[in-house]
């Protein structure tokens, strides 16, 4: 527990270094992720420090996952993927306002313009809760309420210069896949010029076996980490409070 707090405090002051580090070591990050989840999922009403763990197990998800394209990815590698897992958390987390202020925002920042995670999501669970309870903090957290006009004018443009970075990603990406292409080439072989950028991958459907969320597990008290950090909690503090229309939009066309 500890570990991943030290995590997800390095990511609220340093989120750009948290994410090149952890993004770095994909896999081991990903069999990580992978054990905590199902681990404290299954064991969830042993003790209040499997549900702390969780907690800040997905509030690291978060964290991870935000604004970054490469590290979405990584929430839907493999069959049984980690947002599916999340997605099949026990139904208290879709239904009790304070565990879903826990889960929500990091589905948000994990399928956040990924086309191929919004896909996931729209088969695993109503994407209208999610817009809805986006509507409600924006309607609760009023952007003048919580910035001057200087903070609101720094913050559009640090957002704006965080959706350019994302753009700017997508054509790195496409642009190292078409030289990997090239590579696999034969010498014999022409190499036509490249026409166009190829589609975002994040786009592919794969069938994939619907999750059923657990309804066997009672709500206990909320652990220490609620008590001591609840501002971690709010939405405002986890993804850009700039961007909340802009994810809102991007959620109602999966309804």
């Amino acid at each position: 527990i500890l570990s991943m707090k030290i995590l997800n405090d390095v990511a609220r002051i340093n989120l750009n270094f948290l994410q090149k580090v952890l993004g770095c070591n994909q896999d081991e990050v990903f069999h990580l992720l992978n054990f905590l989840i199902s681990y404290c999922s299954e064991n969830l009403d042993i003790t209040d420090d499997n549900r702390e763990l969780l907690h800040e197990t997905i509030l690291l998800i978060g964290y991870f996952t935000l604004l970054s394209e490469k590290n979405q990815s990584l929430m839907s590698r493999g069959e049984c993927t980690l947002l599916q897992k999340l997605c099949a958390l026990p139904i208290n987390y879709f239904c009790d306002a304070k565990l879903i202020d826990v889960l929500f925002p990091t589905l948000i920042s994990t399928c956040y313009e990924h086309l191929h995670n919004l896909t996931i999501l729209q088969q695993e669970l109503s994407v209208e809760m999610i817009t809805d309870w986006i509507k409600t903090q924006i309607e609760t957290y009023p952007i003048e309420d919580l910035f001057s006009e200087e903070e609101i004018r720094l913050n559009n443009l640090n957002a704006q210069r965080q959706q350019e970075a994302m753009e700017e990603e997508k054509k790195n990406d496409g642009k190292n896949g078409r030289e990997r292409n090239r590579d696999k080439k034969s010498p014999n072989e022409s190499s036509p010029k490249d026409e166009g950028v190829p589609s975002n991958k994040g786009a592919e459907k794969r069938h994939r076996s619907h999750s059923v969320s657990s309804s066997n597990s009672s709500h206990k008290s909320f652990s220490s980490m609620r008590n001591a950090n609840s501002n971690t909690l709010l939405f405002y503090h986890r993804f850009p409070r700039e961007l909340w229309i802009t994810a809102l939009q991007c959620f109602k066309t999966y309804e």
